[in-house]
Protein backbone atom coordinates (compact mmCIF):
# COMPACT_ATOMS: atom_id res chain seq x y z
CA UNK A 1 0.00 0.00 0.00
CA UNK A 2 1.23 3.61 -0.89
CA UNK A 3 1.05 6.35 1.69
CA UNK A 4 -0.20 9.73 0.23
CA UNK A 5 3.13 11.34 2.08
CA UNK A 6 5.23 9.38 -0.72
CA UNK A 7 7.08 11.42 -3.26
CA UNK A 8 6.42 9.30 -6.58
CA UNK A 9 2.87 9.25 -6.29
CA UNK A 10 3.08 13.47 -5.56
CA UNK A 11 5.19 13.56 -8.61
CA UNK A 12 2.56 11.50 -10.53
CA UNK A 13 -0.31 13.48 -9.43
CA UNK A 14 1.46 17.06 -9.92
CA UNK A 15 2.36 15.82 -13.03
CA UNK A 16 -1.30 14.45 -13.86
CA UNK A 17 -2.85 17.98 -12.74
CA UNK A 18 -0.43 19.75 -15.32
CA UNK A 19 -1.56 17.39 -18.38
CA UNK A 20 -5.08 17.14 -17.73
CA UNK A 21 -6.61 18.95 -20.47
CA UNK A 22 -4.58 17.89 -22.84
CA UNK A 23 -5.27 14.45 -21.56
CA UNK A 24 -9.27 15.34 -22.08
CA UNK A 25 -8.78 16.74 -24.83
CA UNK A 26 -6.64 13.44 -26.50
CA UNK A 27 -9.52 11.15 -24.72
CA UNK A 28 -12.29 13.10 -26.70
CA UNK A 29 -10.47 13.29 -30.08
CA UNK A 30 -9.79 9.73 -29.35
CA UNK A 31 -13.47 8.98 -29.34
CA UNK A 32 -14.24 11.39 -32.25
CA UNK A 33 -11.74 9.21 -34.07
CA UNK A 34 -13.83 6.02 -33.33
CA UNK A 35 -17.16 7.23 -34.45
CA UNK A 36 -15.29 8.39 -37.65
CA UNK A 37 -14.17 4.64 -37.88
CA UNK A 38 -17.59 3.46 -38.05
CA UNK A 39 -19.25 5.82 -40.02
CA UNK A 40 -16.68 4.95 -42.42
CA UNK A 41 -16.67 1.47 -42.40
CA UNK A 42 -20.64 1.76 -42.56
CA UNK A 43 -20.53 4.02 -45.79
CA UNK A 44 -18.22 1.36 -47.55
CA UNK A 45 -20.39 -1.73 -46.73
CA UNK A 46 -23.48 0.49 -47.81
CA UNK A 47 -21.79 1.29 -50.92
CA UNK A 48 -20.77 -2.08 -51.59
CA UNK A 49 -23.91 -3.40 -51.05
CA UNK A 50 -25.52 -1.12 -53.29
CA UNK A 51 -22.66 -2.31 -55.83
CA UNK A 52 -23.42 -6.05 -55.41
CA UNK A 53 -27.37 -5.25 -56.07
CA UNK A 54 -26.88 -3.37 -58.93
CA UNK A 55 -24.47 -6.16 -60.18
CA UNK A 56 -26.86 -9.06 -59.20
CA UNK A 57 -29.69 -7.09 -61.29
CA UNK A 58 -27.67 -6.60 -64.04
CA UNK A 59 -26.72 -10.21 -64.32
CA UNK A 60 -30.71 -11.11 -64.71
CA UNK A 61 -31.39 -8.53 -67.46
CA UNK A 62 -32.77 -9.82 -71.15
CA UNK A 63 -28.96 -8.69 -72.95
CA UNK A 64 -26.37 -8.87 -70.02
CA UNK A 65 -23.35 -6.79 -70.30
CA UNK A 66 -20.07 -8.40 -71.01
CA UNK A 67 -18.89 -11.84 -70.16
CA UNK A 68 -18.60 -11.50 -66.79
CA UNK A 69 -22.87 -11.70 -66.11
CA UNK A 70 -23.38 -14.65 -66.28
CA UNK A 71 -26.94 -15.86 -64.34
CA UNK A 72 -25.72 -19.51 -63.73
CA UNK A 73 -22.37 -18.35 -62.47
CA UNK A 74 -22.84 -16.88 -58.79
CA UNK A 75 -20.35 -17.77 -57.01
CA UNK A 76 -17.82 -14.98 -57.56
CA UNK A 77 -20.40 -12.87 -55.55
CA UNK A 78 -19.79 -15.18 -52.43
CA UNK A 79 -16.30 -13.12 -51.81
CA UNK A 80 -18.16 -9.81 -51.98
CA UNK A 81 -20.63 -10.79 -49.51
CA UNK A 82 -18.89 -12.26 -47.02
CA UNK A 83 -16.45 -9.19 -47.10
CA UNK A 84 -20.17 -6.64 -47.44
CA UNK A 85 -21.07 -8.42 -43.75
CA UNK A 86 -17.58 -8.03 -42.29
CA UNK A 87 -17.72 -4.38 -43.32
CA UNK A 88 -21.39 -4.19 -41.33
CA UNK A 89 -20.19 -6.47 -38.35
CA UNK A 90 -16.94 -3.73 -38.02
CA UNK A 91 -18.96 -0.55 -38.56
CA UNK A 92 -21.55 -1.84 -35.54
CA UNK A 93 -18.24 -3.27 -33.68
CA UNK A 94 -16.66 0.44 -34.14
CA UNK A 95 -20.05 2.42 -33.67
CA UNK A 96 -20.96 0.40 -30.15
CA UNK A 97 -17.14 1.21 -29.12
CA UNK A 98 -17.96 5.11 -29.49
CA UNK A 99 -21.22 4.77 -27.40
CA UNK A 100 -19.17 2.82 -25.04
CA UNK A 101 -16.42 4.69 -24.75
CA UNK A 102 -19.19 8.12 -24.50
CA UNK A 103 -21.32 6.81 -21.75
CA UNK A 104 -17.97 5.75 -19.90
CA UNK A 105 -16.18 9.67 -20.30
CA UNK A 106 -19.37 11.53 -20.19
CA UNK A 107 -18.30 13.92 -17.63
CA UNK A 108 -15.16 14.45 -19.14
CA UNK A 109 -17.31 14.90 -22.82
CA UNK A 110 -19.23 17.85 -21.12
CA UNK A 111 -16.60 19.60 -19.25
CA UNK A 112 -14.37 19.19 -22.96
CA UNK A 113 -17.43 21.24 -24.38
CA UNK A 114 -17.77 23.78 -21.58
CA UNK A 115 -13.96 24.37 -22.06
CA UNK A 116 -14.61 25.37 -25.77
CA UNK A 117 -11.89 22.55 -26.71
Amino acid sequence: MSSVDDPVLKELLTAFRQDVHQLADDIVRGMWVQAAISMVAFFLALSSTIRLLVEIYLRYQPFPVGPRFNPNNLSVLIPEIVLDIILFVLSIYAFRSYLVLRSRYSRLWMLADKLGR
